[in-house]
């Protein structure tokens, strides 16, 4: 599906061209014309390549981190199965304004974390969601005076901070940046070919008001 929706990807970036080319670069003089028209066919191509790569970078990366996640869940479940938390959670709403037992718990799984080598998985994929995630924790805790607040987006739908939720917390935050770079890198490419239009647009209507 996914050579499938590239081919088509950039089958659409040609017909592009070619209808760009018929309509704007068309009004180029002679000499100008051939070279404008090539720019064009190779700077779609281009950025539609460029779109592609990092919108599969981004799939990729997605199932990576919903894989390690799954892992590091599995792992911590299977050998800490005795612990309080991992048996019970830990419950935001009756903690009140009590910080420092959210930030003891943070500090307890942080302990049961397994290295990269005993998952299996790159060093670069455990730091991004292991070691940021845990400072990004460690650093709102400290900054808020509730503990329901310090814990929201990692605490289920009862307010229960939870193996499961902590993991799905740290790994939506990881997939929401990865998403957020991929709108950066395409807003990007968009605005290149925006000026591109542009410029285009403007020369050809220049051109065409000259051999009026």
């Amino acid at each position: 599906m996914t050579i499938l929706f590239s081919l088509l990807a950039l089958i659409a970036a040609v017909g592009l061209a070619v209808l760009y080319t018929k309509f704007v670069i068309i009004h180029y003089p002679e000499k100008r014309r051939k070279g404008s028209s090539i720019g064009t066919y190779v700077l779609f191509i281009i950025l539609t390549i460029l779109l592609l790569g990092a919108n599969f970078s981004r799939i990729a990366s997605t199932k990576s981190i919903n894989f390690f996640a799954d892992t590091l869940e599995q792992y911590v479940i299977t050998n800490f199965y005795d612990n309080d938390f991992v048996r019970n959670g830990f419950d935001l709403n009756k903690a009140g304004d009590d910080i420092m037992q959210l930030n003891s718990v943070i500090s307890d799984v942080a302990a049961m974390l397994p290295s990269a080598d005993s998952l299996g998985v790159p060093q670069f994929l455990y730091s991004m969601i292991i070691d940021s995630a845990r400072d990004k924790i460690l650093e709102h805790i400290s900054k808020v005076g509730s503990v329901v607040e310090a814990g929201a987006g990692f605490a289920d739908e009862n307010g229960f901070l939870t193996v499961s939720s902590l993991v799905n917390g740290l790994k939506n935050n990881v997939i929401r940046i990865i998403n957020n770079i991929f709108i950066v890198i395409a807003s990007i490419l968009a605005l290149i070919l925006v000026i591109y239009i542009i410029v285009t647009l403007v020369r050809a209507n220049n051109y065409k008001k000259k051999a009026a």
